[in-house]
């Protein structure tokens, strides 16, 4: 134990002086692994954060944890002979429902009722066209994640009453208020005229569908203003956390007591569950992931070609240093250890570097944008392990090399 130690000592002390006095060399190699060790860990930051911000706007728009309970269920998935087969056997969703559901939730479900018309929507500076408008109730704000930047979202009392009040989407407010004040002025939806008293944060397209368009309004003021809907949407969340599945049982379950559905019966109205929300953000993680390996991984072969060269040149050039200290007595493991030794202080030493780099970044681009972004410590550390592993690869061969030169060669090297 003890030789070992003494060996291990020994061999990165005399590392660190080789180091020292070939300071340009030894920074190649540790700025190519700096450089690689920055995208690797800079495209995992960057990964993580999309992931998360994935997460959160699936989490806005259709809440990666929300149900819906409806008529029929996802419409633009289903074929024409499925579409009319489901609206031939299912039954509107109606206000007694919805009722129905909400009274005998057990405690474990939120119900937010809910009815939707594609419409224009004007103010006396601009228009907006094809606009979904939504009447729901403020429920809704206990189910998904409203983000608003200004003002707030409407009252149980303005709910109840029907006001002619509205929450809108950023889209919207740029493009009917382009003087930016919107917040306190009115929108005219179906005729009628809606007071704007919030305004979402911008939240970008989710699959290829803007999420700023959106107009939200009480229920029974959207009636009021296009008549009783057709249908109601049921979206509903549990109200206890990792509970989704038992949320959707009873769900179903009181809908099913309530149309008299005895076992064995086909349900006769729709359950879409959270699963492509969830998978919306696996598959962009797993796209995500697939595009970073190769970059990450090509980074990193570079690395390790530039100092394996460099780990051979310190070898060639001393070559005569290296034979004066095998013919004073220096095992073959010693000159191994010491090289495999330089060529690991490059490499982490450039990793520190490149993660020093990316931590910077990170924190003035999270200043910048907003953005929850840091170097993780997993991050941290797997790079870390990452580049010892390639330094003590990029040293076997300069190792290998430089133990099995000859004594009297090297002795008359230049």
């Amino acid at each position: 134990m003890t030789s070992s130690r003494l060996l291990f000592q020994e061999s990165f002390a005399q590392a660190f002086a080789v180091v020292r006095e070939y300071r340009l060399r030894s920074a190649l190699g540790a700025l190519a692994m700096a450089a690689a060790v920055t995208a690797l860990a800079g495209i995992s930051t960057g990964l993580e954060v999309l992931q998360r911000f994935a997460a959160q706007a699936t989490a806005r728009s259709i809440g990666s944890d929300v149900f819906q309970v409806a008529r029929v269920g996802q419409r633009g998935r289903l074929g024409r002979r499925e579409l009319a087969r489901k609206l031939e056997r299912n039954v509107p969703i109606s206000r007694a429902d919805a009722r129905f559901l909400d009274a005998h939730s057990g405690g474990l479900v939120t119900y937010a009722p809910s009815a939707q018309r594609i419409v224009d929507v004007t103010s006396v500076e601009g228009k907006i066209e094809s606009a979904p408008v939504t009447g729901t109730t403020t429920a809704i704000t206990r189910i998904q994640d409203m983000a608003l930047a200004q003002g707030r979202f409407f009252s149980d009392d303005e709910s109840q009453r029907g006001e002619p009040v509205a929450v809108i989407g950023d889209e919207v407010s740029r493009q009917c208020f382009p003087s930016g004040r919107a917040l306190g002025r009115n929108i005219r939806i179906a005729g009628r005229a809606f007071k704007v008293v919030g305004i979402q944060e911008a939240m970008g397209q989710l699959g290829g569908q803007s999420q700023d368009r959106y107009i939200w309004v009480p229920l029974a003021g959207f009636e009021r203003a296009f008549g009783p809907a057709t249908s109601l949407q049921m979206f509903a969340k549990s109200r206890l956390e990792g509970e989704t599945a038992h949320a959707e049982d009873r769900a179903r379950s009181s809908l099913r007591a309530k149309r008299s559905l005895y076992p064995g019966r086909e349900d006769n109205f729709d359950v879409v569950t959270p699963d492509a929300a969830r998978n919306f953000v696996a598959a962009l993680s797993t796209s995500l992931g697939a595009a970073a390996m190769p970059i990450s991984l090509a980074s990193l072969l570079a690395a390790f070609v530039v100092v394996t060269n460099t780990t051979l040149v310190s070898v060639a050039q001393r070559t005569r240093e290296i034979g004066i200290r095998r013919a004073i007595g220096a095992r073959r493991s010693n000159i191994s250890a010491e090289v495999l030794a330089e060529s690991l202080i490059v490499s982490v030493a450039g990793a520190l570097a490149g993660l020093l780099f990316v931590a910077a970044l990170a924190a003035a681009a999270s200043a910048v944008l907003g953005l929850p972004l840091a170097l993780a410590p997993a991050t941290l550390a797997r790079s870390l392990f990452m580049a010892a592993i390639a330094g003590l690869l990029s040293g076997a061969l300069p190792a290998a090399r430089a133990a099995r030169a000859d004594v009297l060669s090297s002795l008359r090297a230049d």
